[in-house]
């Protein structure tokens, strides 16, 4: 396993309550998105030689796809009126993501902290700022569409 940047660590992203929607299923996910893009950082500072490079980097991308299509669910299921900005989004992520990985094997040293910078930037502005303009929306939706369903609502 090759450790890129030798001697330069680079900081694990902190789970912090504010990427938190307060729906349960999203904020399971997003958590484990920010996982995966930690062990990508292990793998970095050779703190986890369980895998390589590319193969942590492909773990971040799928379980962002898997990640997005769920939440992408959530929201169309609640008519978000967003939803397409929203996708936009995603798929800007996943072609940037895409991008990183093809140029992976030219320069793996410069393109590791090009990754993790964008990943660190994206976590941060996306859950900070995309995701909690929706979250309102859903948790009124998903508690609306309790009161039919026998559930007092008051």
């Amino acid at each position: 396993m090759t450790r890129y940047r030798q001697g330069w660590n680079m900081e694990k992203i902190d789970w912090c309550d504010a990427y938190c929607v307060a729906i349960k299923e999203i904020d399971e996910d997003k958590r484990i998105l920010v996982d995966h893009i930690n062990r990508l950082i292990d793998v970095n500072n050779g703190t986890d030689t369980s895998v390589d490079m590319v193969d942590a980097l492909m773990a971040v991308i799928d379980c962002a796809r898997d990640y997005f299509r769920k939440e992408e669910r959530c929201l169309a299921e609640f008519h978000y009126p967003e939803l397409d900005a929203h996708k936009r989004e995603h798929k800007g992520f996943l072609k940037k993501m895409g991008g990183f990985r093809r140029r992976f094997t030219e320069d793996p040293d410069r393109l590791t902290s090009d990754i993790v910078t964008y990943l660190r930037e994206w976590v941060v502005s996306h859950t900070c700022e995309s995701d909690l303009k929706y979250a309102p929306f859903v948790r009124l939706q998903k508690y609306l569409s309790t009161c039919g369903k026998g559930k007092v609502c008051l």
